[in-house]
């Protein structure tokens, strides 16, 4: 008997930890049929107002993994110099990752003036610098 509960005990244990619990959103953002790096990917989870962030890498690919499955999600595309995109109502299967590939148009908003300005801090030093030595 006591072989027996162990036995199910340790099959208990090898199949919680083959469990998946979560969902993932990826996909390809392009501008003109060519990959756009650099792209931000904002997904909020809208239950729970939980906000997840990714950029696209040099091919254009974006992965957003580990969320949590259900919905709704609404994910938005942000790129200075083109339109926004936002995709509602996106549910997430558990498991799989949702495919969501785009091709971003360009914006003619024209961009207004920055201007940064900044302050020199003028602290004075003071204390001694120097070495004690002694026997």
């Amino acid at each position: 008997m006591k072989i027996f509960f162990s036995f199910c005990t340790f099959i208990f244990c090898i199949q919680s930890f083959g469990q998946i619990t979560s969902s993932g959103i990826r996909g390809v953002i392009n501008n003109g049929g060519k990959p756009t790096e650099a792209v931000t990917i904002k997904a909020v989870h809208e239950p729970t107002g939980t906000v997840f962030f990714t950029t696209s890498q040099k091919n254009g690919n974006f992965t957003l993994p580990n969320l949590q499955s259900g919905g709704p999600y609404i994910i938005t595309i942000t790129e200075v110099g083109f339109t926004t995109q936002t995709f509602n109502d996106i549910y997430l299967t558990l498991g799989n990752y949702y495919n969501l590939n785009t091709d971003l148009q360009t914006s003619n908003v024209e961009m207004k003036e920055v201007v940064v300005t900044t302050t020199a801090s003028r602290k004075k030093k003071t204390g001694n610098l120097g070495t004690n030595i002694t026997k």
